[in-house]
């Protein structure tokens, strides 16, 4: 089963890209946390590999999201949280092999989505996403 998450996380996640003028919770409602955990996570680390860091404001809501989804994917994924986690990881870390110029022109583009989605607003609403859903992988991906 593990085996198939690795797999399959990647596939689905970048598979549609993100909506620049819409990248909300609202609009992803049907997106587990994994898949949020693993999307926030290649953005940040995106960012910062194109020298395009996130502001104070948006590397503060970043770090809180990111450190409340991984205890919660530790806590609901049971035994396999670790594997899970590091797995997401991999997934996104996307960019083995690939220019860098590649890397930060498709970064560019979803630029004002990674916004987005670290944004006070829809920090909140992740919050309360991991008080309602006792499940990482509950949902699809974007």
């Amino acid at each position: 089963m593990l085996k198939a998450i690795a797999l399959s996380f990647p596939l689905m996640c970048l598979a549609l890209p993100l909506n620049a003028q819409n990248g909300t919770v609202s609009q992803f409602g049907g997106a587990s946390i994994a898949c949020y955990y693993m999307i926030i996570s290649m953005d940040h680390d995106d960012a910062l590999d194109c020298g395009q860091p996130f502001d104070a404001e948006h590397e503060a809501n970043y770090q809180t999201i990111h450190t409340a989804m991984e205890d919660y994917i530790r806590t609901y994924a049971g035994p396999n949280g670790d594997a899970i986690l590091a797995a997401l990881k991999r997934s996104a870390s996307h960019k083995a092999g690939t220019p860098r110029e590649d890397v930060c022109e498709k970064f560019a583009a979803r630029r004002n989505s990674a916004g987005l989605l670290t944004s006070a607003e829809t920090v909140a609403k992740l919050q309360d996403l991991l008080k309602t859903t006792p499940n990482p992988m509950a949902g699809g991906c974007l």
